[in-house]
């Protein structure tokens, strides 16, 4: 028979002082049945041995408890205990485990093994921010769990790129689940839970943003995630800590790689990392193909090289039948008919048929080409890039990152977004309000339009004119 102390006597002992996690360590490890009241678990804790708890202060202590479950129950807060069954498997086996997680959103997201860690500075460079979104994004295209902890820089960069093809994402917290730290990113906190993410925390309702919190909630970054992957810091960042707790908890570590030009201060702990053999370095897309592959086997959703394996195998039923049908899509395929709606957009689609007439081909034969010349080059993804135009956004030449061959412009406004910027007619629809009343109500002032958009906003925002980017932000 499984035996557990239930969550809230496992928070009823946590606030008795001197009473650590440790000690309620051992009493888990020491359970030999389940208390139902806190008669028995007083009876257990003395037959324990452990520590010696009075009656009275344990009881002060359960009404303590009890008021935190109602405010939690309050803030739509679940509270898993270290003794639950539905405690996160990952994050039992690290060293000093969390005892309470407080957790908002779907905890279904903490279950699972197949989540990745990607983390990185505050202050990146634009490299290393594209970076963490893009192979966040991409992890997410493979049905990975992106963690990761909220903080402006890349952390941000990597919470938006899974969110940007509809992932799921864990941002794991330094303080009380009653806030969100940094304010700046209250919209982002939304749009995770929204998405049918969440945000977790091993600090009660209440608690600030201390920064020894910032420390430990590092190792539960590690903790929840079979692999980490650092976009970039520095040797003295406060990501290192975190390296230290993955290599410590025997995960997978992993970092950016970055090309000899886009080295600076920033990047000195990923080679500092990758040089002293305690990571892996990866340096373009085969790398974090191969690197995902093998840690992550099993796991994966649909790769690059099975979405071509998988048209080609299209494209050789519809040749090969006049009606094929596909079981998994329910739809029905005629001869030298193929689905484009599948795998490509509305400008590709359009795009594609130009290409079939220009060259004289049907649709079939001009696919059926193509894939033969991406196997024979050894290629894995058909790409088009002279029809898309290059971004004169920065100075970086983006074609030119080796982790980003294919980001061109459209992406590059998915990062300028991922702050939840609006120009002003997206701002007036959300608000639903005209375009004038927005400027008129602008002038009045910052104090007076955040308190005027925040009464407009649906979700309760206050936003602010940004005036470098004439656009406007939600506001602290």
């Amino acid at each position: 028979m499984y035996n557990y102390l239930d969550n809230i006597y496992v928070l009823t002992l946590s606030l008795i002082p001197g009473v650590g996690k440790a000690t309620i360590q051992r009493i888990l490890n020491q359970l030999n049945f389940s208390p139902s009241n806190l008669s028995e678990l007083h009876e257990l804790l003395n037959s324990l041995s452990i520590k010696k708890i009075e009656r009275l202060e344990l009881e002060e202590a359960f009404q303590r408890a009890e008021k935190i479950f109602l405010d939690c129950k309050k803030h739509n807060i679940n509270i898993i205990g270290a003794g639950e069954k539905i405690f996160p498997s990952l994050l039992k086996s690290i060293p000093k485990p969390p005892i309470i997680l407080y957790v908002k959103g779907n905890i279904d997201c903490l279950k699972v093994e197949n989540s990745v860690a990607i983390i990185g500075t505050r202050k990146p460079s634009e490299y290393g921010k594209t970076s963490a979104f893009k192979i966040a994004k991409t992890c997410a295209e493979k049905s990975l769990i992106i963690v990761s902890g909220l903080a402006i820089g890349c952390d941000t960069a990597a919470h938006e790129g899974c969110l940007s093809i509809g992932g799921q994402t864990v941002a794991v917290l330094a303080h009380g689940l009653d806030t969100v730290y940094p304010p700046e990113n209250q919209y982002l906190a939304k749009k995770i839970l929204d998405s049918n993410g969440c945000l977790v925390s091993e600090y009660t309702l209440g608690t600030k943003p201390f920064k020894p919190n910032f420390v430990q909630r590092n190792r539960i970054q590690s903790g929840l995630s079979s692999a980490v992957v650092i976009a970039e810091t520095d040797i003295e960042g406060g990501t290192m800590h975190t390296a230290n707790f993955c290599l410590e908890q025997g995960k997978i570590l992993a970092c950016i790689n970055h090309p000899s030009k886009f080295q600076s201060d920033k990047s000195k702990g990923n080679q500092k990392l990758i040089n002293e053999d305690k990571a892996i370095g990866l340096s373009n897309p085969n790398d974090l193909e191969v690197f995902l592959n093998k840690n992550f086997a099993g796991m994966l959703g649909t790769s690059v090289n099975n979405e071509l394996k998988n048209k080609n195998n299209i494209i050789n039923e519809i040749s090969s039948d006049n009606k094929t049908k596909l079981p998994e899509l329910g739809t029905i395929i005629q001869k030298d008919k193929l689905i484009l709606e599948i795998f490509l957009d509305d400008e590709e689609i359009s795009l594609f048929h130009s290409k079939c007439a220009e060259k004289g081909l049907s649709q079939n034969e001009f696919v059926k080409k193509l894939i033969n010349n991406e196997l024979s080059s050894n290629i894995t993804k058909i790409k088009k890039y002279s029809s898309r135009p290059k971004t004169n956004k920065s100075h970086i030449d983006y074609e030119q990152l080796p982790f980003l061959p294919d980001l061109i412009e459209n992406n590059n406004k998915e990062i300028d977004n991922c702050n939840d910027t609006l120009n002003q007619t997206k701002l007036a629809e959300k608000l639903k309000v005209s375009t004038s009343t927005i400027r008129k109500k602008r002038q009045e002032g910052y104090e007076k339009f955040k308190a005027w958009s925040r009464t407009k906003d649906p979700d309760g925002f206050g936003w602010e004119y940004v005036d470098k980017s004439k656009r406007y932000k939600v506001a602290v």
